[in-house]
């Protein structure tokens, strides 16, 4: 008599990225998981504490996928680097968007480490690419991304069906207007550091 096919943990993360990528967040649960690989639910918690742990184990692995994509993104050499994971992530939202919808589009009060080092690549290009300070930088990046979100989103809601040319065309006009507001409020500042100065002197 043969032996029993052994679930394994990463069989288990596996069959959870194919379901929600297939069906939705909404149909991630032990007996759709179990179902999918033809098992009891025994291997699951056998595997995991709970649900929630397994839950994560498979958001984590989600982004593994999203943030190599991403990486790739970044060594193209047909646009800048930073518009080049402006696009990714909208591609990420229109090719994948139950995936999309599972890092994204959820409850975020927490920021994993993982995600902390992509801000922090992100940041350093913008501070070297605008010649900004890291603070304005900051600042830079979350106006742009609330932006490029939203289109994300609006993608992949179905919301909208603009061509990539036009979307391309959008982040870079929208790129260009905080380039613009952010140089010159840089150099209004540098002016009024001068005043003082001069005025101390």
């Amino acid at each position: 008599m043969p032996s029993p096919v052994r679930i394994t943990r990463e069989d288990l993360i596996e069959a959870g990225v194919s379901l929600i990528r297939e069906e939705s967040r909404a149909a991630f649960s032990a007996r759709n998981i179990a179902k999918r690989l033809s098992c009891s639910t025994q291997p699951i918690f056998s595997n995991f504490s709970s649900m929630e742990e397994f839950e994560q184990a498979v958001v984590d692995r989600v982004f593994e996928i999203y943030w190599k994509r991403t990486s790739e993104s970044l060594l193209r050499t047909d646009i800048p680097p930073y518009k080049a994971s402006g696009i990714a992530y909208i591609d990420f939202a229109i090719e994948e968007p139950n995936l999309f919808s599972l890092l994204f589009m959820r409850d975020r009060k927490s920021t994993d480490e993982a995600e902390e080092r992509e801000i922090g690549s992100i940041i350093e290009i913008i501070m070297k690419n605008v010649g900004i300070s890291r603070e304005e930088a900051l600042l830079f990046h979350g106006e742009m991304w609330v932006f490029t979100h939203g289109i994300a989103a609006m993608a992949a809601t179905g919301y909208l069906r603009w061509s990539r040319e036009i979307i391309s065309l959008m982040l870079t006009d929208n790129y260009n207007g905080l380039v613009h507001v952010f140089r010159e409020r840089s150099q209004n500042h540098a002016d009024d550091r001068t005043q003082v100065t001069d005025k101390k002197v």
